[in-house]
């Protein structure tokens, strides 16, 4: 994963001259998961990362309409087909109009479920 990825890397743009703005008197970066971390916040971030042993692989099913030839950037990832199942039917009725998924279609979209290895932090 890039660094630009983590939701926990703090973006220098957001930043004022010494790398950090102030905020009722505290310190604050603006982060990619759009909070704000302030520095009462941050120990507890920081402890939550120092329980993070190491990345582990965890199998997990994916699915996305490309993979069934319809032009749409949708994708998603669960650990249960059953979970891929709803999800799909749910972006098919709210993104692509459908009001029911007909038959040859579940088949279409069980049959392009995929395995993948997710990265997932193992906590200590």
């Amino acid at each position: 994963m890039m660094a630009e990825d983590s939701p926990w890397i703090c973006r220098a743009p957001y930043s004022e001259g010494d790398g950090h703005r102030r905020y009722n008197g505290q310190s604050q970066f603006m982060c990619q998961s759009e909070f704000i971390l302030t520095s009462k916040n941050f120990r507890n971030i920081f402890n939550f990362h120092n329980q993070v042993s190491y990345m582990t692989k965890e199998e997990y099913k994916q699915f996305s309409c490309s993979d069934i030839g319809v032009a749409c950037g949708f994708q998603v990832r669960a650990k249960t087909n059953d979970e891929i199942m709803e999800l799909a039917k749910v972006h098919a009725t709210k993104a692509h109009g459908f009001k029911e998924i007909w038959p040859e279609t579940e088949k279409k979209i069980k049959a392009a479920i995929k395995t993948v290895s997710v990265d997932v932090p193992k906590m200590t």
